[in-house]
């Protein structure tokens, strides 16, 4: 059980991860929404 609540955690601090690298990509502009989504649609 441990191991999956490990596992658990670091889905969750890598899921708020992408979600700040999103949100810097909007207010920098580098990255338009649609381009991002698609990228992250292949790795998911």
């Amino acid at each position: 059980m441990k191991c999956k609540k490990k596992l658990e955690g670091s889905i969750k601090a890598l899921e708020e991860k992408i979600l700040r690298l999103e949100l810097e990509y909007h207010k920098n502009g580098k990255v338009s929404g649609g381009e991002f989504n698609k990228r992250l649609g292949k790795v998911i």
